[in-house]
């Protein structure tokens, strides 16, 4: 099932009724397909969503504007199966939605007070009609490019803020939930007549109403689940980076005849293959080889590969790396270009380094690239608002971060304009923007982890492999050595020996 069509599919089981004055007997709001098919091909529609395995449980769709005060942001649907609901799952797409985006301002579109009051935990912001009659003529401004309220009527003072979009939903529980969304505060946006909906904003210039603890944690790690389907989403065929493939193996195989090892494999696995670049490379010099990522779609491109290049000495799977799952007993392991550090948590990063010691053969060896930790902070020196000790405390220095969409065009993830480091979790943050690939637009809040060579060499040490070789190395030239800072020194290139 595509994207656009589980959108649709949860939209239509969920999203609630007609009120009985516009249909007599009690029936289902549904979207129309054109309606989410423009949606789809608008360049300045942003979608996020929630995924258990396989299943779509919650999406929220929403517009970017550009205007001469700031971007802003107004989401127009936030879906949750019903089964899912008062889980947090609302809050945290509309957090995921705008990734802590340093926007204008944020909105929703809405006769739901609960999903008002997701706004305010989203966005860490309360919402009052006072302020958004202040902003008054940049809502107009953007609403005026929204194809469902163009020439809708607003009503916006003190005290209201509502739009006649003409929506007929069934209004028969909202005084009860007004009751219990905002029982700890007076409602704030007014009435609804039937039709109507609230205009629900908070703004950048506002005061920050920050969560404790583990709500703020929460919000940070749901960026987690998005991991897969961003990394998916890379165009790597386009990245230069990419190019090197067959270059790259060859230059590991001359550099493990240089330290003295054997290289005529039995089995090579490629742990994290992603299009399966180097296990096709590796494949076309005749050894036996298995490529696992955890990317469907990224193996699936793999297969069409391999098949037009008629190996039958290489194979693909997807498989989760960090399962503890054996794939045999390989003489060669590749995990090269950031698998081990793509995971913000170091129990996942460590699992895949065991998982690479549990599948070597005895003797055999690992052949692992890493993000360069040193060049990374070398360049971060220049910019200190992008270090931050504890990020809870200064959640602003997220929030102010720049996104782009590094993943999507170029893949060089070490602009520091892009970049936050928080040393507390040794954790690097980016926000991904991805669009005009085929998919909704998204915008992801993306974490890694990045290593030295002291650090990695423990962990190693740790788990029973024993380093052989290092060195400091650029795309595509494995085979000359540069310096720990040196700006094209991009990764870190280890190779390891089961001890």
């Amino acid at each position: 099932m595509s994207q656009l069509t589980q959108v649709k599919a949860l939209y239509d089981r969920n999203y609630g009724f007609f009120d009985r004055t516009f249909s007599s007997a009690k029936r289902r709001v549904k979207m129309p397909h054109q309606m989410l098919f423009d949606l789809s091909k608008k360049e300045n529609t942003y979608i996020a969503l929630a995924m258990v395995k396989t299943e779509l449980v919650g999406y929220a769709i929403y517009y970017r504007f550009g205007t001469k005060r700031g971007a802003i942001s107004i989401v127009i649907q936030l879906v949750v199966g019903a089964s899912y609901r008062r889980l947090g799952i609302g809050t945290r797409l509309l957090f995921s939605a705008w990734g802590f985006s340093n926007d204008k301002a944020w909105g929703i579109i809405t006769s739901n007070p609960f999903t008002i009051r997701t706004l305010e935990s989203a966005t860490m912001r309360h919402v009052k009609a006072k302020i958004v009659h202040e902003f008054r003529p940049l809502i107009q401004q953007c609403l005026k490019q929204m194809i469902f309220f163009t020439s809708a009527h607003l009503k916006i003072d003190s005290q209201n803020a509502k739009i006649d979009s003409k929506f007929y939903v069934d209004q028969s529980n909202i005084r009860g939930d007004l009751l219990k969304a905002f029982k700890d505060r007076n409602w704030q946006l007014g009435s609804l007549n039937r039709g109507e909906e609230w205009l629900a904003f908070t703004f950048q210039g506002q005061p920050l109403v920050i969560p404790k603890g583990r709500k703020f944690l929460d919000f940070i790690e749901f960026s987690e689940q998005n991991l897969r389907e961003a990394y998916q989403r890379m165009k790597i065929t386009e990245h230069g980076w990419a190019r090197h493939a067959a270059k790259e193996v060859n230059q590991i195989l001359e550099l493990l005849v240089q330290l003295g090892l054997e290289v005529n494999f039995q089995r090579v696995a490629d742990f994290g293959c992603g299009i399966g670049r180097h296990s096709i490379a590796m494949g076309k010099l005749g050894h036996s080889v298995i490529g696992i990522d955890y990317g469907p779609n990224f193996i699936q491109h793999a297969e069409e590969t391999r098949r037009e290049a008629s190996l039958q000495n290489v194979q693909f799977k997807v498989a989760d790396i960090r399962s503890g799952e054996k794939f045999g007993r390989f003489n060669l392991i590749l995990c090269l270009y950031d698998v081990i550090g793509s995971f913000p948590k170091e129990g996942d990063n460590e699992r895949i380094i065991l998982n690479i010691r549990r599948n070597l053969a005895r003797n055999g060896v690992a052949v692992i690239s890493t993000m360069n930790k040193a060049l990374t902070l070398n360049l971060l020196k220049k910019t200190k608002q992008h270090i931050v000790h504890d990020l809870s405390k200064k959640p602003m220095r997220l929030m102010r971060l720049k996104p782009s969409n590094t993943m999507q065009a170029s893949g060089n993830v070490f602009d520091p304009k892009y970049i936050l480091y928080e040393k507390k979790t040794d954790t690097f943050y980016r926000k991904e923007q991805f669009r005009n690939d085929g998919l909704l637009s998204a915008e992801y809040l993306i974490r890694d982890r990045r290593y030295t060579l002291p650090e990695l060499t423990s962990i190693f040490n740790r788990y029973g492999l024993e380093v052989i070789h290092s060195r400091y190395v650029q795309a595509g030239r494995f085979n000359s050595e540069l310096y720990e800072t040196h700006p094209r020194a991009k990764e870190l290139l280890i190779i390891v020996r089961h001890q």
